[in-house]
């Protein structure tokens, strides 16, 4: 009862996210994004423009900001390294990690919609596969699904 409560709370939630998406609704900010302007090379910033510094938040990955500063989350192998960790799992919350020369920076001025269209998009994605996990787990607990113990030798 509890995983199908659960499910229907991810499915909600799940299509609370696109209504809004389709509709343009930005909680953050009320900037429509295209995509492909997510994908453009911002024009060249001023010389000496500092590499800008990320707060790493509790619902960020390094994975993500990949994503973000460079179109690439395979690009987290690159901040790592920039950052002279050696692995994910020695990645913290709130820790400080520089970006080298991003291809978007926080400057920008779309910078802020462009990251919460992608956050958004992660977001729905998440419910997706929470709601696929819930769905795999209902079926397998269901009781029409479990064979009777005398059946099952």
């Amino acid at each position: 009862m509890r995983n199908l409560l659960l499910l229907a709370l991810a499915t909600l939630s799940i299509a609370s996210c696109r209504t809004n998406m389709e509709q343009g609704q930005n909680p953050a900010q009320e900037t429509k994004v295209k995509s492909e302007d997510l994908t453009a090379v911002p024009q060249s910033r001023s010389f000496g423009t500092p590499d800008p510094v990320h707060v790493l938040k509790s619902n960020e990955t390094v994975w993500f900001l990949g994503q973000i500063y460079f179109n690439d989350p395979l690009k987290y192998e690159q901040i790592l390294k920039d950052n002279g960790i050696e692995s994910l799992q020695k990645v913290q919350p709130n820790q400080e990690l520089k970006i080298i020369e991003p291809l978007h920076h926080p400057d920008d001025a779309d910078f802020q919609a462009r990251y919460t269209d992608l956050f958004q998009k992660r977001a729905v994605k998440l419910a997706e596969r929470k709601v696929l996990r819930l769905q795999d787990q209902a079926k397998k607990s269901s009781p029409e699904t479990r064979l009777p113990a005398s059946q099952g030798k």
